[in-house]
Protein backbone atom coordinates (compact mmCIF):
# COMPACT_ATOMS: atom_id res chain seq x y z
CA UNK A 1 0.00 0.00 0.00
CA UNK A 2 1.67 3.30 -1.02
CA UNK A 3 2.09 6.40 1.48
CA UNK A 4 -1.00 8.62 0.73
CA UNK A 5 -3.48 5.06 1.99
CA UNK A 6 -1.34 4.36 4.78
CA UNK A 7 -1.75 8.60 5.93
CA UNK A 8 -5.94 7.66 5.70
CA UNK A 9 -5.46 4.38 7.79
CA UNK A 10 -3.54 6.08 10.33
CA UNK A 11 -6.11 9.08 10.44
CA UNK A 12 -8.93 6.78 10.91
CA UNK A 13 -6.70 4.81 13.45
CA UNK A 14 -6.21 8.16 15.62
CA UNK A 15 -10.09 8.84 14.74
CA UNK A 16 -10.72 5.62 17.14
CA UNK A 17 -12.96 3.89 14.15
CA UNK A 18 -13.21 0.33 14.91
CA UNK A 19 -10.78 -2.53 14.16
CA UNK A 20 -13.20 -3.88 11.74
CA UNK A 21 -14.18 -0.65 10.39
CA UNK A 22 -10.91 0.07 9.37
CA UNK A 23 -10.02 -3.50 8.06
CA UNK A 24 -12.39 -3.21 5.63
CA UNK A 25 -10.83 -0.20 4.14
CA UNK A 26 -7.45 -1.67 4.17
CA UNK A 27 -9.36 -4.59 2.05
CA UNK A 28 -10.65 -2.43 -0.44
CA UNK A 29 -7.69 -0.08 -0.41
CA UNK A 30 -6.03 -3.58 -1.09
CA UNK A 31 -8.42 -4.81 -3.44
CA UNK A 32 -8.38 -1.85 -5.75
CA UNK A 33 -4.35 -1.16 -5.86
CA UNK A 34 -4.77 -5.23 -7.09
CA UNK A 35 -7.07 -4.56 -9.53
CA UNK A 36 -5.22 -1.35 -10.78
CA UNK A 37 -2.04 -3.19 -10.98
CA UNK A 38 -3.72 -5.94 -13.50
CA UNK A 39 -5.58 -3.14 -15.65
CA UNK A 40 -9.43 -4.76 -14.17
CA UNK A 41 -10.30 -1.75 -12.01
CA UNK A 42 -13.61 -0.53 -12.47
CA UNK A 43 -14.41 2.59 -10.29
CA UNK A 44 -18.43 1.69 -10.18
CA UNK A 45 -17.61 -1.48 -9.14
CA UNK A 46 -15.99 0.16 -5.66
CA UNK A 47 -17.50 3.73 -5.85
CA UNK A 48 -20.34 3.00 -2.81
CA UNK A 49 -17.67 2.15 -0.86
CA UNK A 50 -14.93 4.42 -1.98
CA UNK A 51 -17.10 7.71 -2.12
CA UNK A 52 -18.96 6.54 1.79
CA UNK A 53 -14.95 6.61 2.99
CA UNK A 54 -14.33 9.63 0.88
CA UNK A 55 -17.01 11.08 2.88
CA UNK A 56 -16.57 10.07 6.51
CA UNK A 57 -12.96 11.02 6.39
CA UNK A 58 -14.20 14.59 4.83
CA UNK A 59 -16.32 15.40 7.22
CA UNK A 60 -15.22 13.68 10.56
CA UNK A 61 -11.40 14.41 9.91
CA UNK A 62 -11.57 17.35 7.77
CA UNK A 63 -8.30 19.13 9.30
CA UNK A 64 -5.98 15.97 8.53
CA UNK A 65 -8.03 15.00 5.53
CA UNK A 66 -8.69 18.09 3.13
CA UNK A 67 -6.57 19.36 0.68
CA UNK A 68 -3.47 17.11 -0.75
CA UNK A 69 -4.69 13.90 0.62
CA UNK A 70 -7.83 14.70 -0.23
CA UNK A 71 -7.50 15.23 -4.01
CA UNK A 72 -4.99 12.45 -4.16
CA UNK A 73 -7.80 10.31 -2.73
CA UNK A 74 -10.20 11.68 -5.22
CA UNK A 75 -7.85 10.67 -8.27
CA UNK A 76 -7.31 7.56 -6.74
CA UNK A 77 -10.66 6.16 -6.82
CA UNK A 78 -11.23 7.67 -10.17
CA UNK A 79 -13.47 10.86 -9.09
CA UNK A 80 -10.98 13.02 -11.74
CA UNK A 81 -10.69 10.29 -14.18
CA UNK A 82 -7.00 9.75 -13.75
CA UNK A 83 -6.66 6.83 -11.55
CA UNK A 84 -3.15 6.50 -9.09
Amino acid sequence: MNESLLAIIEILKKGEESDMYINTVEFLFKTMCEEKAAGTYEMKKHFDSAIQIHNRLRYNYHADFNGPLLSWYRRFIGLYGGLE
